[in-house]
This record gives C-alpha cells, structure tokens and sequence, in this order.
C-alpha cells in the first residue's frame, strides 16, 4: 500500500493504480477508506462504473453489510455481464443465503468469463473445501497453482486440504515449497502447527502457535487450532480466551 501510494505521488496514473490500490486496501481491511476513496463516475464508462461497484461491494462485505453488498454485485454484473469479479461476490451472497447450487453455478461462470484469473480458482477452491468436497477442493488449488505457481493462497489452500485428507508427506512437500518462496511466513508455521495438531503432539502445536500469534495476532485459523489445542490439555480458561 505503501510503494502504490509512493507510485501515485511520482506521478503514475491514478486509474492504472486503481484496482491494485483498492486490492491493498481490501487486504489490509480498510473497508471504510475504499466506500471513502472509492467512487462511481458519472462521465466513466458502464464497464468501468462496473468495476467501482464491485469493489465497492467487497468493501461493504468486509463491513458485514451484507444485503447492501449484494444488492451492489447485482448491480455491477447489470452494468457490465461479463464482470467476473462480480458473479464470486454474487456466489459468496447466494452462498451464505444457503443456495448452494446457485453459488456454485455463479463461480462457474466467473471461471468461464476469465480462466486465467487464479482468483477465481481460489474461490472455487473455498467454496467446495466448505462443502466438505476435499477433493474437488485440491483440484481447484491445482487450477490456480498451474496459473500462479507462487501463489500464497493457493499454496497454503492445497496443504491445509493435503492434512485434511491424511497426505501429510505431500503437505510437507508443500509447505517447504511454500517456506522456500515466503521465508518464516506465518502460514508455513500455521501449517507446520496443523500437522502437529494431526498427530496428537499437542505440546509441539502450541509452541509452534503460540510463536506465531506473536507474528500475526489476529489469523484466526491460528486462533482457533490453539484454542483447540489448550483444550485437548485440559487447559479450559485458555482455551476459552
């Protein structure tokens, strides 16, 4: 957010900056500052105005405003149908409305409109591994990993399947790479931490998560996996907090 900021001081052009300076600022949750910095142009084009919506919509999602945020991906894929970033919001909304299929059927169709975007396939990729479909799940991170090879998400996304479904080697695998490209990353010791949780070495997993809440205070999965982990010791005030 930082250097986008330096770059637009230095004179780049603010509407090229725009989508990344928005995708930095929906990062970092500042949800409030895109509604604030974010607006529709009355001179810009359907397309364009699309894309404000839309970001907009993120924004008032993050806000847990969530009838106003769909209203708004509607909107977005109206002005523009072909508007991929606006069927995910529009899966997301149908999906916590429990219309599963639908939601589904709305990322589907993000994929077809922009194949390439990894985005899409980590979307995909999130709403099976909810629906408890592992498999279908790792074969989206798959989709996305070919297109993005040092993609966070997608990395991280696939090794946490790969311990779900017992393949602890493969998730190893998959953590070294991921250490390898994102050096002492939180999520390479949240991950280490699962496999531990896993193996019912309890004492190694809250070393292992009570060392990176220090680093990230607010990730939740590591949140929750302590708080199971001070459970299975019995240590129910702290599992509790």
């Amino acid at each position: 957010l930082k250097e986008l900021e330096k770059a637009q001081q230095l004179g780049v052009n603010s509407d090229s900056l725009k989508p990344h300076f928005v995708k930095a600022l929906l990062l970092t949750r500042e949800y409030q500052r895109v509604l604030n910095e974010v607006q529709s142009d009355p001179a810009a084009s359907p397309k364009e105005n699309a894309s404000t919506q839309q970001m907009r919509a993120d924004a008032l999602m993050g806000l847990g405003k969530i009838t106003e945020a769909c209203d708004m991906y509607k909107s977005s894929i109206q002005l523009d149908p072909d508007l991929a970033p606006g069927y995910i919001g529009l899966g997301l909304c149908e999906f916590i409305n429990g219309r599963t299929d639908t939601a589904l059927q709305n990322v589907q169709q993000a994929i077809r409109l922009d194949p390439k975007n990894p985005d899409n396939w980590l979307a995909l990729a999130s709403f099976e591994k909810t629906l408890g479909k592992q498999e279908e799940s790792l074969k989206a991170f798959d989709k996305a990993i070919l297109i993005d090879k040092t993609n966070l998400d997608a990395l991280s996304g696939r090794a946490t399947i790969l311990v779900a479904l017992n393949r602890t080697d493969d998730a190893k695998a998959n953590i070294e790479k991921l250490r390898a490209l994102y050096p002492n990353h939180y999520l390479s010791k949240y991950l280490d931490s699962l496999i531990a949780f896993q193996s019912k070495d309890f004492p190694k997993a809250r070393s292992l998560l009570e060392s990176n809440l220090k680093i990230a205070p607010s990730h939740i999965d590591s949140l929750i996996l302590l708080g199971s982990t001070y459970l299975e010791s019995k240590d129910y005030e702290l599992a509790k907090q």
